[in-house]
């Protein structure tokens, strides 16, 4: 019997291939996004989009969160893509905090679910520390979030700049004519120099969606894992947790 995924933001850039990469692996896909629809250039019927459900939610209401569980209860496993750039720090913050802390409460609510995965933000580095703070501040608050409250039952990803196809109005951007060249030149940097998060290089959005996956289905796949750990699971095939390493850089509450 298949297990059965949530994804939160799976009509988007990094949700679209998580849930293209779920049905690969056998799981029944449950797209959650505020539309409740796959995007426009997935709805044929040759295409992945009408092999999910779909529900329509707005994650920032936790009610609308619990409800789309509690249509699914036999959910295993749910993972969250949702992220946004905006025009003020508190916009960011609101806008990648409070869903996915919304999603935290209700898995925690929810004992039946095995796993929580969040699709978060590598290790902030000065000046881009400073101009999206609350991008910054709003993700590591849904993961003190889920480290508080759910334990084992969480999978932290800390991707750095995502590359791959990236569909814009039906049409496909490929980002990894951009991303490749920059992960050949900073991977050896960041391998000697790995706590500089500047070096951290791009990731393939393939290898950030299998390791999504499998964290979804692995109960032994958790903690906080970034770039390094990411790229070696995927070439060993070994998910496994990382050694738990506190972060070096902290922002104080954000007012």
């Amino acid at each position: 019997m298949s297990k059965k995924i949530l994804i939160f933001g799976a009509n988007g850039y990094v949700g679209s291939h998580i849930a293209r990469e779920a049905l690969r692996c056998g799981a029944t896909v449950v797209g959650v996004c505020r539309s409740g629809s796959p995007p426009s250039w997935a709805q044929k019927e040759d295409s992945w989009g009408p092999k999910c459900l779909w529900e329509q939610a707005d994650a920032m209401n936790l009610e609308q969160v619990k409800g789309v569980i509690e249509v699914h209860p036999d959910t295993a496993a749910i993972i969250s893509c949702i992220g946004m750039f905006g025009r003020t720090t508190e916009e960011m913050r609101r806008g990648n905090g409070t869903p996915n802390v919304n999603i935290a409460l209700a898995t925690f609510l929810n004992q039946s679910i095995d796993k929580y995965v969040l699709v978060s933000a590598a290790q902030e580095f000065w000046p881009v520390s400073r101009i999206l703070r609350g991008y910054y501040v709003g993700k590591r608050s849904a993961e003190k979030a889920m480290r508080e409250t759910l334990g084992p039952r969480h999978l932290i990803l800390r991707p750095g700049f995502v590359c791959g196809s990236r569909m814009l109005h039906d049409r496909a951007v490929p980002l990894q004519f951009l991303g490749r060249p920059l992960e050949a030149v900073l991977g050896p940097l960041h391998k000697m120099l790995p706590e500089y998060g500047i070096l951290q290089p791009p990731i393939s959005v393939d290898v950030l969606a299998k390791c999504a996956v499998q964290g979804a289905l692995n109960r032994s796949y958790h903690g906080t894992v970034n770039y390094t750990d990411m790229t070696k699971a995927v070439q060993t095939g070994e998910y496994r947790s990382p050694e738990v390493v506190p972060p070096k850089f902290q922002y104080k509450k954000f007012p």
